[in-house]
C-alpha cells in the first residue's frame, strides 16, 4: 500500500519532494538490516525522496539508496535512557532545491542530565561525527553471503536486547523509588 501511495504520489506531482518517515528496525544496533536496505530502494524506486527511520534507539548510518537520501534511524532525541548507546543522537538537515535532495549534514546532539537534548560540541561531536561516518559505511557494505550475513545480524541483535533487558531491569530497581507511587504498579 505504501509503495502504491508513493508511486501514485509522484506520478500527481512529479516535482514533489516525498519524505517518508518509517518505523522500523531492531532495537539497539547501529545498522540496518538487510531487509531495510531492500525496502529503501523498494521506496526509492517508488518516488521517495528522504526516507527517515526510527525505533531503534541508537544511530544507524545515512545512505543513498536509488537516488533517495535514507538515514535509517536518527536515534533518540528526547529519551528517559539508561544506557550511553542511547544517550546520543542527531539531528539531519537537508537543503532541497528544484525537487532534489542536494545536500545533507548531520548535527549531534547528546542527552543532558535532565533528559534534554543538546547540541554536541568538542571533542564529543567529533567523536559523534566519526561513530555517524563508521555506521553509515556499514549500511552500504557489499554483503556476498547474505545468510551468514543475517545470522551474524540475528545473533547481534539478541545480544544486544538481552543487555538491554539486564540495563532496564537494573536501572528502574536504582530509581524504583524516585517515581510516585501511582505509577509503581505499572512499572512492575
Amino acid at each position: 500500500d505504501v509503495l502504491a501511495a508513493v508511486r501514485r504520489l509522484k506520478d500527481n506531482q512529479p516535482d514533489s519532494v516525498i519524505i517518508l518517515s518509517v518505523h522500523w528496525g531492531n532495537e539497539y544496533i547501529e545498522y540496518p538490516s538487510l531487509e531495510q536496505r531492500r525496502v529503501a530502494r523498494q521506496l526509492a524506486r517508488a518516488g521517495a525522496s528522504m526516507i527517515i527511520g526510527h525505533h531503534p534507539h541508537v544511530v544507524q548510518g545515512i545512505d543513498e539508496a536509488d537516488g533517495a537520501l535514507v538515514a535509517y534511524s536518527l536515534g533518540n532525541f528526547i529519551f528517559d535512557g539508561f544506557s550511553r548507546a542511547t544517550g546520543w543522537s542527531m539531528i539531519l538537515s537537508v537543503t532541497v532545491r528544484d525537487g532534489v535532495v542536494e545536500a545533507f549534514d548531520t548535527i549531534p546532539i547528546e542527552r543532558q542530565g535532565d533528559f534534554r537534548p543538546a547540541v554536541a560540541a568538542g571533542q564529543r561531536r567529533d567523536e559523534y561525527l566519526a561513530e555517524i561516518a563508521r555506521r553509515s559505511a556499514l549500511c552500504s557494505e557489499t554483503v556476498t553471503d547474505e545468510a551468514a550475513w543475517e545470522q551474524s545480524y540475528q545473533q547481534t541483535v539478541r545480544r544486544l536486547c538481552q543487555g538491554s533487558r539486564k540495563m532496564l531491569w537494573r536501572s528502574l530497581a536504582s530509581r524504583f523509588f524516585s517515581f510516585r507511587p501511582v505509577f509503581w504498579p505499572q512499572l512492575l
